[in-house]
Parts: C-alpha cells; structure tokens; sequence
C-alpha cells in the first residue's frame, strides 16, 4: 500500500504513471487469457455444422435382407460406393400399380448415372411368388428384398406404400416421400404431374446441392 502523501509531487505523478501502466499491462492479460479460454469453448459455426449423429446412416450396419433367389444382399454396401434409390413396394397397393412405369424408367435410366435401384417389400402379407409376378407383369429389373421383421423401413421412418428414399453415397437420406405429385391423396390424381420431387432430389444431389424439397408426405397404402 503506497502513502500518497509522503510523495513529492513529481514521484507522485510517476507512481501514479507506473501503476497505470500495470493496470493495463494486467487487464491485457485478463483479456487475452479470456479470449482463448472463449475460442477453446466455442466451435466455429462453419466448420462445426452437423453432429456425429446428423453424418451417420440410420441403416443399421450389420443388416443383411433376403433377396427373391434366397441370396443375401449387404445393407451395409448401402453407405459406401453410390447413391441409392430404395422404393419401398406392395404387389397388391393399387398406386404401386399405377407408378409401376415411372418404377422401370428408374431402374433402366439411373444406374447409368451411377445411382442403383432397389425395391424393398415390407412385412409378411404377400408371398415370393406375388412380389415376382408383380416385377414381370411391370418388368421391374432390379433388386428385390424382403423386410419382413420391418427392420430396414423401420430405421428409415417409411410408412406407406409406394415411396422412394433417395440415399446419398453415405447412406444419408437426402430426399424420402412420394415421387411426384400426381396422386395427391387417395383415389385423387392430376392429369400430369406439376412437381417431380424425386427427380429434382436427384438432379441436386448429382450437382452436390441440397434437394428443393427433403421430405414429401407419401400417398399410398399404409405399411401394416
């Protein structure tokens, strides 16, 4: 503790001048202590977007579904190698029927854009033979699995019959509901559709832009 008043007036002034200069000198520090104590507890909001839990698939890792020739087909090649397009079907869902074309052109066109295709049928309520009549009348050439526990749709959140799950090469979903808009509830449709959501979901993700829409509601029959 100084005694201000046994100083002459010039060292007055200089001590006063001195233990400024420490006030300074030490509220510097404080700052720049506290500085790096705030940026070593905040992340920086451009490169911290997205959670562990937001960057991984939901399909679980060791699922293997059962294909119509008895072979077992790796779920876990979903998340690796290209993106996919999971429809999930029924032989007897009467829009499943009526979008049984827009089915064949994806499975004749999007491979050759590096994109498989792969129906999936869900539950126990129709039998082998029924899924293989439905994918010759419709001439459906691609991949057929079975769900029959619902484990795969389940961890995707899929509840009706038709809809389409776009997967990026991650096995993230980037664009799930219905593939367009021309049913737009039950026994209603349009002439023509007038909104391609699966179709542009894909045009993004092939341009490495997010989709317009990520989530359509899917017009069809209920998964029992």
């Amino acid at each position: 503790m100084v005694n201000w008043s046994l100083l002459p007036g010039s060292r007055l002034w200089s001590a006063i001048a001195v233990l400024a200069g420490c006030l300074v000198t030490s509220c510097s520090a404080d700052q720049s202590k506290g500085g790096e104590r705030a940026g070593q507890g905040q992340a920086d909001p451009l490169t911290s977007a997205g959670t562990d839990a937001e960057s991984q698939s939901l399909i679980p890792a060791s699922l293997k579904l059962q294909q119509l020739d008895s072979s077992w087909y790796d779920l876990s090649r979903l998340t690796r190698d290209s993106a996919t397009i999971l429809l999930i079907l029924s032989p007897e869902c009467p829009l499943c029927h009526d979008y049984a074309f827009a089915f064949r052109t994806l499975g004749e066109q999007q491979p050759a854009q590096g994109i498989r295709i792969i129906g999936v049928f869900p539950g126990l309520f129709f039998t082998d033979m029924q899924i293989r009549r439905y994918a010759s009348r419709f001439r459906l050439d691609f991949p057929m699995l079975k769900d029959p526990d619902y484990a795969l749709i389940r961890s995707l959140g899929a509840d009706t019959t038709p809809e389409a799950i776009l997967l990026d090469s991650n096995g993230l979903t980037i664009y799930q509901g219905s593939l367009d808009n021309w049913a737009y509830e039950l026994g209603r449709k349009r002439l023509e559709p007038t909104e391609h959501y699966l179709r542009d979901a894909i045009a993004a993700l092939q341009k490495g832009e997010d989709p317009p829409l990520s989530r359509t509601k899917a017009i069809g029959c209920l998964i029992e």
